[in-house]
């Protein structure tokens, strides 16, 4: 097809009765963000109801979703009409630009879709086709592609690394760092939880994401609501501590300076970083994964360690595809122990996460999942 010729776009969305709330937000976002877009970029845009009654699901609808140059959906609502369509594009390998209502979130298994976040609340955005604006630009990436799609069925792309972050992909990620990382116990250790950042700042943007870094001290209130990837250094700096200190959590840092890390609820439980005066012989680190408490829609991942070698055994578990595919298994939230030797250069070498560890004097059952089974 040349390209002055109108391409088309099956527009799969909830519809609802006439005159219902449902019905009057899918007809603003139809009219008011897909179908500028949509004109701005030669597309021709037909929704469901233009061929089908409200609520059927027709062999003329998957034509159209088979056959037209791509599909926009209407995530908004989670109607099941729309995901079943949805998954009918999927199958097809048909290229997809997902619409959702900010403060929604997607399902985990389908984050990667290409997304655009709108506000119908937002006078301002919407008066300057701000939300339309996004959707040219996602219609142009198709474009460039040759309207052609790989589809979530093509599986390769999906490493282990790549499925852990896959939330992260379309929003913003802040990296904050300890604005202090110097620990009054042993002085020095602060290199190794640097090194360890860097190797993972560096990972992800490797995979396409774009972070900014922030100190914990100097962030404002709308950086503290985005997905965060904290750092604590040698010991939990005021941010890694206020969430750490979150009641559904189970590991803290305790003990007479601080670095032994307790279990709450079991005084049993207490590890303590092997030493031999002001040599570290081994060093224990906590990584956690929760929501994050200033914005529960994202999620805040917090590495810190006893030492700075914990901290940084603690960010290379989120490097290391065979521990990231097993805490698939766990679930997207969760706390687990990880530990590191340090070999007489002073460089923390064999990072193990507990649980998985061969040593009969380390294993424990260290890695707990969070917010129960319906988190899986």
């Amino acid at each position: 097809m040349s390209e002055d010729k109108l391409r088309t776009c099956f527009v799969i969305s909830p519809i609802g009765e006439a005159g219902s709330a449902e019905r009057e937000h899918a007809d603003t976002v139809l009219h008011e963000i897909i179908e500028p877009a949509m004109a701005q970029c030669r597309v021709a845009a037909v929704r469901s109801d233009a061929i089908s009654e409200p609520g059927t699901i027709t062999s003329q609808m998957f034509t159209r979703i088979l056959t037209d140059d791509l599909c926009v959906v209407l995530l908004t609502g989670q109607n099941p009409n729309v995901y079943y369509e949805l998954a009918v594009a999927h199958a097809g390998k048909r290229p997809v630009i997902a619409l959702l209502q900010r403060g929604e979130r997607l399902p985990f298994n389908i984050q990667g879709l290409r997304c655009v976040e709108y506000d119908l609340k937002d006078e301002t955005a919407m008066f300057a086709r701000a939300f339309a604006s996004e959707l040219v630009r996602h219609v142009q990436s198709i474009q460039a592609a040759g309207w052609t799609a790989e589809g979530p069925l093509d599986l390769s792309r999906y490493t282990a690394k790549a499925m852990f972050f896959e939330a992260f992909t379309n929003e913003h990620l802040v990296f904050v760092l300890s604005p202090k990382d110097i620990d009054p116990v042993l002085h020095g250790t602060s290199i190794h939880t640097f090194m360890g950042t860097m190797e993972l700042y560096e990972s992800l943007t490797k995979q396409g994401h774009r972070p900014t870094r922030e100190t914990a001290d100097h962030m404002g209130p709308s950086s503290k609501r985005q997905h965060l990837v904290v750092i604590g250094g040698p010991i939990p700096n005021k941010m890694t501590g206020y969430l750490l200190s979150q009641p559904e959590l189970a590991y803290e840092f305790g003990g007479g300076d601080g670095h032994t890390i307790v279990r709450r609820g079991d005084s049993s439980f207490a590890i303590t970083p092997v030493r031999n005066g002001d040599t570290v012989l081994r060093d224990y680190g906590i990584l956690t994964r929760m929501k994050n408490p200033y914005d529960r829609s994202k999620d805040a991942i917090i590495a810190c360690g006893s030492f700075g070698w914990g901290t940084q055994a603690a960010l290379r578990v989120l490097s290391d595809a065979e521990s990231l595919e097993r805490l698939a298994l766990v679930g997207r939230h969760f706390q687990l122990l990880c530990t590191c030797v340090v070999d007489d250069d002073g460089v923390g070498t064999d990072t193990q996460v507990l649980d998985w560890s061969e040593d009969p004097k380390l294993v424990r059952q260290t890695i707990v999942p969070l917010y129960g089974i319906a988190e899986r």
